[in-house]
């Protein structure tokens, strides 16, 4: 069965980029616009991971960790931002986040690193 990855980014080229590739790559997407559009599509139908924007309007990539580790405390959280400072990623990981990525994360790395996250435990 195919990993659910939800993509929040407020911009929709990034979201469309990462869609077609990880679909291509064998993913069920979902996408949002925003955080709090997220929070409302991952309880409808919770993912197996999401990618998420540092810097988007109503609900930040930091307060979306935070409310989705609430909710799922092992959900692994990919935020990618495009102003690297060290604050954003301090935020980021104070939240929860598993990794914090540079906008435009290379799309062979994110996939390494979500076939990582999301492997199904041995046994």
């Amino acid at each position: 069965m195919a990993k659910k990855i939800l993509i929040v980014d407020d911009e929709e080229e990034i979201r469309a980029e990462l869609a077609g590739y990880l679909q291509h790559k064998g993913y069920e997407v979902e996408e949002a616009a925003d955080g709090l559009e997220a929070l409302e599509k991952f309880e409808a139908s919770p993912a197996d991971a999401v990618i998420g924007d540092m810097k988007m309007p109503r609900c930040p990539g930091d307060e979306l960790t935070r409310r989705l580790r609430a909710v799922d405390p092992d959900l692994p959280v990919i935020i990618l931002t495009g102003h690297y400072t060290n604050a954003d990623v301090e935020s980021a990981r104070k939240a929860g986040a598993t990794a914090v990525l540079k906008k435009p994360a290379r799309l062979s790395e994110l996939r390494r690193l979500l076939e990582h996250l999301t492997e199904a435990p041995e046994g």
